[in-house]
Order: C-alpha cells, then sequence, then structure tokens
C-alpha cells in the first residue's frame, strides 16, 4: 500500500522534471510556438547548457503562468520523438529540478501532468532514479500539496506501465519523506490505488523490503486503514503476487504500528482479503513471529470482528499449513483475547471442523 503512494511520488516529480525543460525552452512564455519548439528539442547539450545558466526561480515562474503553452509543448514534444531528450536533460542536471520544485504552483503543475499522460508514460523509463528520488527527497512538502490535483486515472498509466523503473526509484526514496506525503492524502491515493495493476505493484513491492519496513514506522494508520477500507478488491489482487518474506519481514519490524491501523480496518475487506488469498496466507504465516502477531492480536479486537465474514475452509486450511506457528503463538496471546476470538467465532470454528 504505501508503495503505491511512492510510486504516485515518482510520476510526480519525472513530471516536474520534463516540465523544467518545456519551460525553459519556453522562457519567456505566452507564444503559440509549442509545435515549433517541440522539433527544436532535439540537442540535450544545448539544452542542458541552456539549463546551467537559467534561474530555476524564473523557469517555475514559466511554468505557473503558462501551464496552457507548457501542456502544449509537451504534447509537440511527444510528436516530434523528443521524450528521450527531456529525460537526457533532466538526468544530467538533477541540482536544478530539486532547485526548481519549491517555487512551483501545485495546481499548476497538475494541470500539465493531467494532460500529459503518454509523455510520462514514455518520459519514466528513460529517467535517472537516483535524480529523480533526490527531486523527491528535498521537497516532500511541494509533492504532498500537488497530490491533491492530480487525475488518479492519468497518472495509473504511467504508473503501470512502467514497473522497473518505480522498483528502482523506490531504492532511493527517503521513508519519512513519503511517509509525510502518504499522510497527507489518503482520499487521493484511495481513487488511485484502484487504477493500478495488481502485479505491478507487488513486483515493486518485492524489490524494495527494506524501504517499506522502514516507511511503515512513520506511517499514520488512521489514514492507512482509510486506503485499504476502499480498497479492498486491489488488496486482494495484489497479495498473491506478492513475496511472502517481504511481507513477514515488513510485519515483523512494525508491530505497533499494525496493531494500531487493525483498529481502524473493516473487518469485512479484510476478511475478503484473507479469503481470496489462501496460499499467500499460509505462505507468509511460516515467515512471521509469532510474537509480533501476538502483540498484534492482544492490541486489537479487528480479528474477533473479522471471524463472522470468513469462510470456513480456507481458515482450516491455514491453520493446517502452519501448526507450527500456531503453537508458538499461543504461547503469547493474552488468554482473554483468545476466549473473546473464540466466542466471537464459535459458528466459524463449527464449520471449519
Amino acid at each position: 500500500r504505501p508503495l503505491q503512494l511512492v510510486i504516485n511520488v515518482a510520476v510526480v516529480a519525472l513530471l516536474v522534471a520534463f516540465i523544467a525543460l518545456g519551460a525553459v525552452m519556453v522562457l519567456p512564455a505566452r507564444s503559440p510556438l509549442g509545435s515549433l519548439l517541440g522539433r527544436m528539442a532535439s540537442d540535450v547539450d544545448l539544452l542542458s547548457n541552456m539549463l546551467a545558466n537559467t534561474e530555476p526561480r524564473a523557469v517555475a515562474q514559466a511554468l505557473n503562468e503558462n501551464p496552457e503553452f507548457i501542456s502544449e509543448l509537451l504534447q509537440a514534444m511527444v510528436a516530434e520523438g523528443t521524450v528521450g531528450v527531456i529525460a537526457g536533460v533532466v538526468n544530467a542536471n538533477p541540482g536544478f529540478l530539486t532547485a526548481m520544485m519549491p517555487y512551483l504552483d501545485p495546481e499548476a503543475v497538475a494541470y500539465v501532468v493531467n494532460r500529459s499522460g503518454d509523455l510520462v508514460a514514455g518520459l519514466l523509463p528513460l529517467l535517472d532514479p537516483g535524480a529523480i528520488a533526490q527531486a523527491v527527497n528535498e521537497n516532500g512538502d511541494f509533492i504532498a500539496s500537488l497530490l491533491p490535483y492530480l487525475d488518479p486515472a492519468a497518472l495509473s498509466a504511467g504508473i503501470n506501465e512502467n514497473g522497473p523503473f518505480l522498483s528502482g526509484l523506490i531504492s532511493y526514496l527517503d521513508p519519512a519523506v513519503i511517509a509525510g506525503i502518504v499522510n497527507g492524502n489518503g482520499p487521493f491515493l484511495a481513487d488511485l490505488l484502484p487504477l493500478l495493476d495488481p502485479r505491478g505493484t507487488a513486483q515493486a513491492v518485492n524489490a524494495n523490503g527494506p524501504f517499506l519496513a522502514s516507511l511503515v514506522s512513520y506511517l499514520d494508520p488512521y489514514v492507512i486503514a482509510q486506503v485499504v477500507n476502499a480498497n479492498g478488491a486491489m488488496l486482494s489482487a495484489s497479495l498473491d503476487y506478492i513475496d511472502p518474506a517481504v511481507v513477514a519481514r515488513v510485519v515483523n519490524q512494525n508491530g505497533p504500528f499494525l496493531a494500531s491501523v487493525m483498529a481502524y480496518l473493516d473487518p469485512a475487506v479484510l476478511a475478503g482479503s484473507l479469503n481470496a488469498n489462501l496460499s499467500t496466507v499460509t505462505r507468509v504465516t511460516r515467515s512471521l513471529s509469532p510474537a509480533y502477531i501476538a502483540d498484534i492480536l492482544n492490541n486489537t479486537t479487528l480479528l474477533a470482528a473479522s471471524a463472522p465474514f470468513m469462510q470456513p475452509y480456507p481458515v482450516a486450511a491455514a491453520l493446517q499449513g502452519a501448526t507450527d506457528f500456531v503453537n508458538d503463538l499461543l504461547s503469547f496471546l493474552d488468554p482473554a483475547v483468545v476466549a473473546d476470538i473464540i466466542n466471537s467465532s464459535i459458528d466459524l470454528v463449527e464449520r471449519a471442523a
């Protein structure tokens, strides 16, 4: 989940990047020559030299005052096949991008991004993940303010078509910065997730276990629970592609956070995801720390609330496939919690038996 929003962030940053280029070429702006400038944008060295001698604040101002023109310019560059040139200039000037972002108007940038889906999809795989991550890490407040203006549908195409780039980008990002962006944009993320490719999302998760384990500790449990509650289908579809060891690592390192999240989750959504992903749940269980799971269960009533929504056969099969884990887990559980779960699950236990 957190990773998706990270994904967002990536797209946003790159966006800012290519926008910078467009703005530079247009710099004193308000001209109907977008198509002509698009044809001229074919020399990486020329554009890099222009950036090196241009004031970041001035470029940002050109974009803020001319989002319609910049959008037209970028579309012309796609038509002329110069997307690669944009990527080359961005990769060669990471410092300029970082310096420009604080001066940008989030609403103006969003206007261009929402109308440039093809450019985003084509540009992402050509960008240097380290350069984009640097800009994101140093401009978390700007990106957090930008997301509410973005169109989730416009972003999802670029995200779904560029899993490898996004997986590489995440490894360079600062977990605390990304958490701040996530915590401030729950509604946007809830709208974006249903549009993402579950397999691609899972691949990005699998490639960035350490980052996600660290990220979770900075997240707001309530925000994450709201995003999860609004996207049960996406969660269920993604689970079967995710590496159980990665999930276990995140869980084992974030017991208190997960206990807090569970207090806000919808029991029906949780039960639905478990029912639809028996094999993954069983594999994940074998890698989990019984002590951490006990800590989560001892501090929440969610499992007892979810029991009425669960299907008996998947539950029985999962328990049979993880008997050692269950035996160890019981030794850590609070007897009162176990009694509450059993009392809430009499029908489920009878059907499973």
